[in-house]
């Protein structure tokens, strides 16, 4: 019983600092940095000839 319980404590802290981690990383995202990554985005899926799809 013991090991269940410290198994799924575990698991819990493991998945709310994933989640802590991706609201940090979302809350600091930079919009210059954001609109760099959309046009880069944009020419590499030009190239591959997937623009429309994504």
């Amino acid at each position: 019983m013991d090991l269940i319980t410290i198994l799924t404590a575990s698991i819990f802290a493991a998945v709310a600092v994933a989640a802590l981690r991706g609201l940090r990383r979302r809350r600091n995202n930079d919009p210059v940095q954001r609109l760099n990554f959309d046009l880069y985005k944009k020419r590499e899926m030009g190239r591959r000839g997937l623009a429309g799809k994504f």
